[in-house]
This record gives structure tokens, sequence and C-alpha cells, in this order.
């Protein structure tokens, strides 16, 4: 089974960027959390290195990741510039990898289909010719693969009218684990009853579910009481 180690940067006193009324850090926790509910239902082992507004070290983050020993750490960020015409998706992997660009390709193309543009996918190195950015330079190997994505700026007003958006947050996090889904080649894990697929279908039939998308992904997972009343609210 695979595993994957979901690293939402920044948290804590350590806010990233900020641009437009955005926060970074609350961005990349929202992303986060999201996608690793999404690859839950995939046959993966998936972690993350916070899952609050909690400031982590570099060595902390990276001592996360290293034990677990993921087969794939993505590092979910977002962009900021001086230049506020700077906008679109970024993908950063690393440079002596020879797979893990057709893993960054996919995620641009696919946050370009919800409205990203595709900046470019990219490698840095230092001057030592190691990989420029910590989180892969201290992470991948032939093990583990790591990738940075950087998912627009914050800067830039077309950006961040979509990154103002919980519903584009959750649209970036599931083209995000769409990409990672087809590059580990993850398959499903069902264990819902026939009954509960059965009256998921109906409702939608019915009107009551105007976004089967998102719950489609979500039928396996309890209902809170405040989900029950605003699906009971539109049967009334």
């Amino acid at each position: 089974m695979k595993k994957i180690m979901i690293d939402m940067g920044h948290g804590g006193k350590d806010v990233g960027a900020t641009g437009n009324g955005l926060v970074e850090k609350e961005l990349n926790l929202v992303v986060g959390l999201e996608l690793k509910r999404i690859l839950d239902n995939y046959d993966a082992i998936v972690e993350v290195t916070r899952t609050g507004d909690v400031y982590l070290s570099p060595d902390e983050r990276v001592r996360l990741v290293n034990n677990f020993n993921p087969d794939l750490s993505v590092s979910i960020h977002h962009n900021a510039a001086e230049n506020p015409s700077a906008r679109g998706a970024e993908v950063i992997h690393a440079h002596y990898d020879e797979y893990d660009d057709k893993l960054a390709l996919d995620i641009l193309s696919k946050l370009a289909g919800i409205g990203m543009p595709s900046r470019r996918a990219f490698t840095k190195l230092n001057d030592k010719k190691e990989d420029w950015y910590y989180m892969i330079r201290r992470i991948w190997d032939n093990d583990t693969d790591a990738i940075i994505v950087e998912g627009g700026f914050l800067t830039n007003a077309e950006d961040a009218k979509l990154l103002k958006s919980q519903d584009y947050l959750h649209k970036e996090a599931k083209a995000i684990a769409d990409a990672i889904i087809g590059y580990l080649n993850l398959q499903p894990v069902s264990n819902i009853p026939a009954w509960q697929t059965e009256a998921f279908e109906k409702l939608i039939k019915k009107g009551i579910i105007s976004t089967p998308e998102y719950w489609a992904t979500r039928l396996g997972e309890k209902v809170t009481v405040g989900e029950m009343f605003g699906v009971l609210a539109k049967m009334l």
C-alpha cells in the first residue's frame, strides 16, 4: 500500500505569504486537509504534517516526513510576488528525479481545468548542485518522490478571487488528488452498503443533493447534525 505525506506549508507564527486579504497558512491547511480526506478513500496510507494552526520548524517538518518514509511527499503552498500581475500555479519537483515531472505537469493541467492558469513546473539547484528547496532536498531519494505545489498568487487579484472561495479550494485539492491517484495508480476503497449508494442516487435524482461530485467522496463518512439538517430542510 502506497504511503503519502501531505505537508501544509507554514503555520502558527509563520503565516507565509499574504495579499488581497488572504493568509497563506490558512489556505494551505484547507487544501491539505481536503486532499487527505479525498485520498483516504483510496488504497493509501495518508498522513499530514499539521492539522491546525501550529508552527513547525524545518527540522521538525522534515523529521515528520522522513520518519513516515512515504512514497510521495506533497507540500502545499500558495505564492506571492512584488509584481501583482504574476499569477498562476507552479509545481517544483526534484531535479534528479526521472519521473516526478510527470506528476508536476499533470497537477498543473488539472489545476488549469478548474481555472487556475499554469505558470511553470520547474526545478532549482543551489551552489552545491543540490535541490534548492529543503522540502525536496532533505526528503527526496530513490524511495520518496517530493514535490511542492504553489496553488496561485495571493498578490494577484484574479488568483485571489478564486482562492477566497472555499469551494474553489476544495476543487484545488481534488485536482491535486486526481493527479496523485493517477501517478500512484491508486484504487478506490469502498465499504459502503448498497442501500446507502441507492439512497444517494435517489436524492440526486430528486434534486436534494445539488453537488453530487463532492458528496460522492464522503459517502463513507459520519454525517454531522448540521449536514443532516441541511438535507432535511431541502426536503421540506
